[in-house]
């Protein structure tokens, strides 16, 4: 039933996709081109559902029946068996450094809240989300590893681009074979990361870009425009593809008077709805980047900025599941362990051998707990893991401040943490002896890393 229940997933994105695509640019466009439209477009429409706060199932069902309405029978390709591969490969639990650190806590908090936040908890607590938006009626439906589907998804419409673009054919299929043949295209089109959807966005508008320069330029122009911005939308890298679209078509484009104001119109309509939460939320349309430029924020600056405890509540919420199993004590002891149980503790084996911390991880009891050099652990606990190379509770404000160990629980008490847990193979060796003092009591220790319950220090 799991894997069936994600084979749908992946056909119902692949199939609204199409539906999509079809009715914003009709069936004579090729069902690549036409799926690459749709994706981009549902990414938009639900980037303005989330700046109006109502991102919400009903709204999803809502935009799923509206594309659904015309849609026609679509024939499926041979070419569409390589999904086999990359559909196995997807139903792995989240493991990927990225994913488990942000890209999944963002995908989780929209779908709690219907909105794009701003999560001070988080590496970054806000960018551009066209990917993560994407990936919520995903894990709406099915939980965390659906979120991988829509990354294969985007692979297979990818392909699709690639094969049908060249004039000769089997130059579409070398291009395929020589993209989809590449070990990091596999692995980032499996995981919950946005780099395929910033590729093939970037690729389907470089296609509308070389259509009209054959045919009906008009259209061409303004579907490429839209699908540059949509790749704005999905990491700020879009940014330089776009430029570099624009400069092409000013030195060589047809008809420039007329496509050139074209191109620029429709790529501001995908622009505006991300950046304008971007700045909404941060006063930065780059945030973090350029803060002297173009505007600072509460998280760029000292380290007494509140932190974001309304997520709290919505994390439980999303993690009950996890705690029924896992962690009753949040839970009141009940109900009883899941009949799962056996499945769950194969998967959790197979994330302490995958990620070296998470033993150490296991062992923390309640409350927040600060980490150093494990990050990534992020999306198995929410809110209450804090510690990263950025922001206003990073590992140099917070540990390389501390001349010994009483300062450096000091700095933990400021933030109210419970637990530190320090990565041996990623946390510098100076930092990991601050802890060894009577300041801290040692949980547990491996050869991954070392757990510590903190003694909170005064000034008196």
């Amino acid at each position: 039933m799991f894997v069936l229940q994600h084979a749908a997933v992946l056909v119902l994105l692949l199939v609204i996709a199409a539906a999509t695509g079809t009715a914003v640019a009709g069936a004579r466009v090729p069902l690549a081109l036409r799926s690459a439209l749709g994706l981009a477009v549902a990414g938009q429409v639900f980037a303005i559902l989330a700046a109006l706060g109502v991102f919400r199932p009903w709204t999803i069902c809502i935009f799923a029946a509206i594309s659904l309405v015309g849609v026609r029978r679509i024939a499926m390709r041979w070419e569409m068996f390589a999904a086999v591969p990359l559909f196995v490969l997807a139903l792995y639990p989240p493991i990927a450094f990225d994913e488990t650190l942000y890209h999944l806590p963002f995908v989780r908090a929209i779908a709690g809240s219907g909105a794009i936040r701003f999560l001070s908890d988080v590496r970054f607590p806000v960018f551009p989300q066209i990917h993560e938006l994407l990936c919520v009626p995903a894990l709406l439906v099915a939980g965390d590893v659906a979120t991988h589907l829509v990354a294969v998804a985007e692979v297979l419409v990818l392909a699709a681009v690639l094969i049908a673009w060249p004039r000769q054919r089997h130059t579409g299929f070398l291009a395929a074979a020589l993209v989809l043949g590449n070990p990091i295209v596999l692995q980032m089109g499996t995981v919950t990361h946005v780099e395929l959807a910033l590729t093939l966005f970037i690729a389907a508008g470089a296609w509308c870009i070389d259509r009209a320069a054959a045919e009906n330029p008009t259209s061409s122009i303004a579907a490429a425009g839209f699908l540059f911005g949509t790749a704005c939308s999905v990491k700020y890298l879009g940014w330089y593809f776009a430029a570099a679209a624009f400069v092409y078509l000013v030195l060589f484009g047809r008809d420039r008077r007329r496509t050139i104001p074209i191109f620029l119109l429709t790529f501001a309509l995908a622009v505006v709805p991300m950046y304008a939460c971007l700045v909404a939320l941060t006063g930065n349309p780059l945030f973090p980047f350029l803060p002297q430029l173009l505007g600072s924020s509460p998280w760029n600056g000292p380290l007494n900025v509140p932190l974001n405890g309304g997520s709290k509540s919505i994390v439980r919420a999303l993690r009950l599941f996890w705690d029924i199993t896992f962690a009753r004590e949040h839970v009141g002891q009940q109900p009883p362990y899941s009949p799962l149980f056996a499945v769950a503790l194969l998967v959790t084996q197979y994330l302490e051998q995958r990620i070296p911390e998470y033993r150490a991880l296991e062992r923390r009891g309640t409350g927040r707990i600060y980490v150093c050099g494990a990050e990534q652990l992020k999306d198995y606990v929410g809110a209450d893991l804090l510690g990263d190379v950025y922001g206003p509770l990073s590992n140099e404000k917070i540990i390389a401040s501390a001349h010994d160990a009483a300062e450096l629980s000091a700095n933990l008490a400021r933030i109210n943490v419970r637990y530190l847990l320090v990565s041996r193979r990623r946390c510098p060796s100076d930092w990991q002896r601050l802890p060894a003092s009577p300041a801290f009591e040692l949980v547990y220790a491996d050869e991954g890393a070392s757990l510590w319950r903190v003694g909170f220090f005064t000034n008196d």
